[in-house]
């Protein structure tokens, strides 16, 4: 992660404020979750924020946000293709979504609208995929090589 701006986990209370900011899920969070998140500040201001949610090869990119005053400027692209590399170094070979509202975001990245029969067990296990998000979200996926 070359970006000066990130830094891996950030505190409870600020991503649960952004995120409830955002209207995303944010009740299952844990500070070891957060061991996984990567966080965008401006100053001391957090600005944005996103999760990968590792499952052996597979694992859920989750909780992307970005604050209004920071949108606009390539910062969501930044922080996934962060969360992408992590996950790649986690062993992760795919990731997959679930989204409300962000789908034709998500499909400019690379990521493709997936069947949610065809989510792996453990993330149809996930609280995310389980409980947190209507059964109406998108699920999305995109595979990447390991190096």
């Amino acid at each position: 992660m070359n970006d000066p701006r990130f830094k891996f986990r950030p505190s409870l209370n600020a991503v649960t404020a952004l995120l409830d900011g955002a209207s995303l899920p944010s009740s299952d969070l844990d500070d070891a979750l957060l061991e996984h998140f990567i966080a965008a500040w401006s100053g001391d201001e957090l600005v944005g924020v996103v999760g990968v949610e590792p499952f052996g090869g597979d694992g859920l990119l989750r909780s992307l946000a970005i604050r209004d005053s920071a949108r606009g400027a390539g910062l969501g692209r930044a922080l996934v293709s962060a969360a992408e590399n992590h996950a790649a170094s986690l062993g992760i070979a795919s990731l997959h979504l679930l989204t409300n509202t962000a789908a034709p975001y998500f499909l400019r990245l690379g990521y493709r609208d997936c069947p949610r029969t065809s989510a792996a067990e453990s993330i149809r296990n996930s609280n995310e995929f389980s409980s947190l998000c209507p059964d109406n979200a998108a699920f999305m996926c995109k595979r990447f090589r390991v190096a």
